[in-house]
């Protein structure tokens, strides 16, 4: 074997690997192809969110026009109101429950019975909410009709869904 063919045996193998190299990556890696992609998936998020009517303004939208007598109208959307307030006031209660327990959990030193009040102290106020939200629901169902009550049950789920998911980390 003499120095030419082991020049020309390297450069085959060379050229061999790149060739090998380029035609192994593939076209979904590219950036212009990935830039593309995000643009279009961040474009079609911002479509559906502008698109996606707000479900408390379909709420607000039938007590007014779809309730036949003005007086329990306006009492629906007033308790509709109330039933809001209840629901962020219990939120925040949550929010600040997982703060202490957080904080509490931190400490090394923490004794049982301070995890225990933490949460009966909860417990109480889950209750209080519960209560004073299921007295909300019952007024609204005492002011409205069966299929008024169906409707209206429909888009509170709705509201409800729609709030949960804004609210969620992910």
């Amino acid at each position: 074997m003499n120095l030419w063919s082991i020049k020309v045996n390297i450069s085959t193998h060379n050229f061999n690997r790149q060739r090998s190299e380029q035609t192994s990556v593939p076209s979904l890696f590219d950036r212009n192809k990935i830039a593309r992609f995000v643009l279009i998936l961040c474009f079609g998020a911002l479509l559906s969110s502008c698109s996606t009517p707000n479900p408390s303004q379909d709420l607000n939208d039938y007590l007014t026009n779809q309730i036949s007598d003005a007086s329990r109208s306006q009492a629906l959307l007033a308790l509709s109101e109330e039933l809001n307030h209840q629901i962020a006031d219990m939120a925040t209660d949550l929010r600040e429950f997982d703060r202490q327990l957080r904080t509490f959990n931190l400490d090394y030193d923490a004794e049982a019975s301070g995890f225990v009040a933490l949460f009966d102290e909860a417990r109480e106020n889950r209750l209080q909410h519960r209560a004073q939200i299921l007295g909300t629901f019952l007024d609204m169902r005492k002011i409205t009709k069966p299929d008024e009550w169906r409707r209206l049950a429909r888009l509170q789920i709705k509201l409800a869904t729609y709030k949960t998911r804004a609210a969620s980390p992910l």
